[in-house]
């Protein structure tokens, strides 16, 4: 059984995954909290309001079980996104700010991730991300971490009027891709 007391910290090449720190949410809202960032994603909302993004940070620290998120910071401790997994099925969601799209840094987060919640969630067999259509690089992000496409259907986002179009994506134990 993983142990609540030990934080989820991860680190790679150029990214430390970690906990969110007592201001973080003001670059939350500031830079994640803006229409081409929300609405990708199903729980952010554009304009984001301080109180909500407090709660959405606060509902997701690590309590050593499935069910979290973490900050993703470079190695200079800029925080740039988050990344968590939660829910049953599994699933992932990530996220970057717009100034550091582009830069590897999403599929850096993801392979390292993943693999430390297989490492550290022995019983967990296979985690899903859904991706909305009309966001092609969250897909090939994906893809070139070995998730594969299962499904199709529709998502909401608190940041759209209407639900969209978007495609399931799964990765195991078997298919995550080799971390360099």
């Amino acid at each position: 059984m993983p142990d609540a007391a030990q934080p989820f910290t991860v680190q790679t090449p150029r990214l430390r995954l970690s906990d969110f720190g007592p201001d973080d949410w003001r670059i939350a809202q500031a830079e994640w909290g803006v229409p081409q960032v929300a609405r990708m994603m199903s729980t952010v909302r554009a304009p984001w309001a301080e109180d909500e993004v407090r709660h959405w940070i606060d509902s997701r620290r690590f309590s050593g079980r499935i069910g979290f998120g973490i900050a993703i910071r470079t190695d200079g401790g800029t925080l740039i996104g988050t990344i968590g997994i939660g829910g049953d099925p599994v699933k992932m969601g990530y996220l970057l700010g717009p100034k550091h799209w582009g830069q590897g840094y999403a599929s850096e987060a993801i392979g390292h991730f993943v693999a430390a919640c297989f490492d550290r969630f022995p019983k967990l067999v296979l985690i899903e991300a859904e991706v909305m259509d009309d966001n092609p690089a969250s897909a090939r992000v994906l893809l070139k971490n070995g998730f594969r496409p299962v499904g199709h259907g529709q998502c909401n986002s608190l940041a759209r009027l209407e639900p969209v179009a978007n495609t399931l994506y799964r990765v195991d134990r078997t298919t995550l891709k080799a971390l360099p």
